[in-house]
């Protein structure tokens, strides 16, 4: 098939939709090529010297609407266009930068059915829909509300589905439909009819099941089999693409056991598809290589040498007319998470992927030549444990600076040695890396710190005037540095942990341990009902002061570690919550219920959270989330503490958060480099979900308060004033605005506890809560094994 009629029907459409003048177009293959180029010092370079590079440059693309879920992707003569899994078409053209939008009509309900979605594909002189209608008994959805399950058993038990051949010209208007017939003899294992890829070719079409069987439909609607469904159950996915000269492939896509380990893995092959008959002929290509899920009908199109672009794990893949194939694009070296890329006449790319924020990401990906993809400098972070992470940022980086590259080099716990273990024996060496990133663990920070690994940042702030300390909350920097007054490390953001009860118990911000017990006296044991003994112990470890990592001492003999132990083992040694049934999960369901409710019902006094800002999706700050969960005025009372900083300061909330701090190892040889790495990182925007971290800038932070009075829907202050869930929550008035904030201001110390150290008091007060040893012996038993450790890592 000629995409001819189709392209100037299009941009017609497309003209009429956007109210722009028609762009010239141009043939690639009439322009006169260079032969010869000038590089940056002026020297005269011939092509044949400097070839295409597997990297890539990628420009963010913004398109006019998100799409729900990409199905097709067609190439044309001077474009792409986009086809969503239900009635939009998107088109781009790179000449003049230009989108366009059509929607296909969807068809009108009739007789209890309702459209419930379908396939589309690009025909010679418009689109081809095949369409679900579907039946429920009559039942509309919106009649279901949320939680009536014998509606939605009802609902699903009773659908009938019919099938029908829709027909639309360019602008989107419908201008034939037909009912399919024959499809009902194509049922899956459980009676149901999957269609899962359309291609239309001339005046019909093929169409692929999710069990891989091929049918032939044609213009008057009906289906005839030309290829049964693979042997076996190894199928993954059955497509049909279209090649650089409009020609059909077909991709099988199998899950296959490897001989050797017996690990599954991924196997694709391309073969070519006889339109005539329906039927595969020879294979053109067996993946040596898992493939990625990539290989879909939004991967059809060629150019040039290559007859077909595919995905393996790593690479985009240039398949010849011989059947070989040639790396196109690197995806990690060009910092690119794999993706699905349509290619366009004059050899460029428009590549897709979901990204890591949801929805569609789209880029207009260009090929380097080798004088472009070189770097005058690398610089290597060390990240600790969780390079995923670390990914976006780094990616972002690399993508806009030319003269810069990051490589990232992970430390992960060992056999025989942990992560900050093997990075410390790195340090001394000629491995040492020019930056560290590391989660949670900002003591190391300090203790490195102060022995000249890492450098003072202050001295690069002194000079910077966008990430300067009179441009950050002073509190926030007071609890992240040493007590020397050096910074080791910055982060991009910050929550503050701290516990909350209803005021009417506590007035008292930032109690001591006799405060919160005094709380609990002839408490009805009701109190003690919803926590463990290990998780109440937990809670206050999070946030009590009983070690001094810089010192390597600690304090766990004291009378308040020993208090603490006591009212820990109050609590049950495990919940009273009923397991799941297999039919029945009521019982389960229930006790969370009463646990939501136990804290508005005075069952449970300590409520422990973290403060973060009001984000993404439907959401408020926390503290309204809270103040809702305790059914009142509340304090903010923090850890019990006796040194007045009950609330902690620290980098992750353990859910929505994934902050770490970095650092300019002294060694670098390249420190201004290595500043402005850390001075993005800080400046970096990590907005996560419902409930991102607090800015470290004066004015971020500010704005960040102020969205605490609002519902914030998808990103955007709403005038919403409550959202119901399991209880009315309403946004900050200006009084509670400014009172938390004042509180927040007022935190200074930073949130640290050794992972060994936890441990080590976890498993010596398990022997007292079993009835092994009494609280003052656990307590001394922790303070004997926690300062040797201590002391030997000081």
């Amino acid at each position: 098939m000629k995409y001819k009629h189709i392209t100037a029907l299009l941009t017609a459409a497309a003209l009429l939709l956007c109210g722009c003048q028609s762009v010239p177009k141009t043939d690639p293959a009439a322009v006169e090529q260079p032969t010869i180029q000038t590089d940056a010092d002026g020297d005269v370079t011939p092509l044949a010297e400097d070839p295409l590079t597997d990297h890539v440059k990628a420009e963010r693309l913004t398109p006019p609407k998100e799409l729900g879920w990409i199905t097709g992707a067609v190439q044309t003569a001077d474009g792409v266009f986009l086809l969503d899994n239900s009635t939009t078409i998107l088109r781009y053209e790179p000449a003049s930068g230009a989108w366009s939008q059509t929607e296909l009509a969807k068809l009108a309900p009739y007789d209890g059915y309702y459209d419930c979605g379908g396939l589309v594909a690009a025909g010679e002189d418009g689109f081809h829909r095949l369409t679900v209608m579907e039946n429920h008994n009559n039942m509309d959805p919106a009649d279901g509300g949320d939680t009536n399950y014998d509606f939605w058993g009802q609902y699903y038990s009773s659908c009938v589905t019919e099938f029908w051949l829709c027909t639309y010209a360019p602008d989107g208007t419908l201008s034939g439909k037909v009912q399919v017939t024959g499809l009902e003899d194509y049922p899956d294992a459980d009676g149901n009819i999957l269609p899962h890829d359309l291609l239309w070719e001339d005046d019909g079409g093929f169409l692929t099941l999710m069990d891989g069987t091929i049918l032939r439909i044609t213009a008057d609607g009906s289906v005839t089999k030309t290829e049964d469904a693979p042997d076996g159950d190894n199928l993954i996915r059955r497509a049909l693409l279209r090649d650089r000269d409009g020609g059909v492939l077909l991709c099988d896509t199998c899950e296959e056991t490897a001989q050797q380990d017996g690990a599954l893995s991924w196997v694709t092959t391309i073969r070519a598809f006889d339109t005539t008959t329906g039927k595969p002929g020879a294979a053109l290509l067996t993946a040596a290589e898992p493939f990625t899920g990539y290989n879909t009908q939004v991967m059809s199109g060629g150019s040039g040498d290559y007859r077909l672009f595919v995905n393996d794990e790593k690479h985009l893949l240039g398949i010849k007319d011989d059947g070989t194939a040639e790396t196109v694009i690197d995806w990690s070296a060009s910092d690119l998470d794999p993706m699905s890329a349509v290619p366009l006449a004059d050899g460029r790319f428009v590549g897709f992927n979901f990204g890591s924020s949801g929805g569609f990401a789209f880029y207009l990906l260009t090929r380097l030549k080798a004088s472009e993809a070189t770097t005058d400098l690398t610089l290597t972070i060390a990240v600790l444990d969780r390079d995923y992470a670390l990914k976006d940022f780094v990616q972002n980086y690399n993508r806009s600076h030319s003269n810069v590259r990051l490589a990232t080099h992970s430390y992960t716990d060992s056999a025989d040695k942990t992560a900050i273990e093997q990075l410390k024996m790195d340090l001394v060496t000629d491995k040492a890396p020019d930056l560290v990133v590391m989660y949670e663990q900002h003591e190391q920070f300090l203790k490195l710190g102060s022995k000249g690994v890492f450098a003072d940042l202050n001295e690069f702030m002194a000079s910077d005037d966008e990430v300067s300390r009179d441009k950050m909350l002073p509190n926030v920097l007071t609890a992240m540095q040493h007590p020397n007054g050096a910074l080791y490390a910055l982060a991009s953001g910050f929550v503050v942990d701290t516990i909350a009860v209803k005021s009417k118990f506590s007035d008292k911000e930032n109690w001591t341990v006799d405060d919160m017990l005094a709380l609990y006296e002839g408490a009805d044991d009701i109190v003690y009902y919803w926590s463990t003994k290990e998780e109440a112990l937990n809670m206050f470890l999070a946030g009590t002061d009983f070690t001094d990592e810089l010192a390597g001492t600690c304090d766990f003999d004291s009378p308040e570690f020993v208090k603490i132990l006591e009212f820990c083992n109050r609590y049950p040694a495990e919940t009273t919550c009923p397991p799941k049934q297999d039919d029945d999960w009521t019982a389960h369901e229930n006790w969370y219920t009463e646990k939501f409710y136990s804290h508005q019902r005075d069952q449970d006094y300590l409520y422990p959270f973290a403060i973060s800002a009001p984000g993404g999706g439907i959401a408020l700050s926390e503290w309204s989330y809270v103040k809702t969960r305790l059914g009142g005025d509340m304090t903010l009372v923090g850890f019990p503490s006796d040194n007045g900083q009950g609330g902690k300061i620290k980098q992750s909330d353990g859910a929505y958060t994934n902050l770490g701090e970095m650092g300019i190892v002294s060694t670098c040889k390249h420190p201004d480099a290595a500043w402005d790495v850390v001075r993005a990182y800080t400046l970096d925007s990590m907005e996560y979900a419902e409930r991102p971290a607090f800015s470290l800038f004066e004015d971020k932070f500010e704005e960040q308060m102020d969205g605490t009075m609002y519902v914030w829907e998808d990103g955007k202050p709403s005038d919403e004033k409550s959202v119901e869930d399991d209880g009315t929550v309403y946004p900050l008035t200006q009084e509670e605005r400014d009172d938390l904030e004042r509180y927040i201001r007022g935190c200074t110390t930073y949130m640290m506890l050794d992972s060994t150290v936890k441990n080590i008091v976890l498993e010596e007060a398990g022997k007292y809560f079993s009835g092994d040893c009494t609280a003052e012996d656990a307590a001394k038993a922790i303070q004997s094994r926690a300062a040797l450790y201590l002391s030997e890592q000081s």
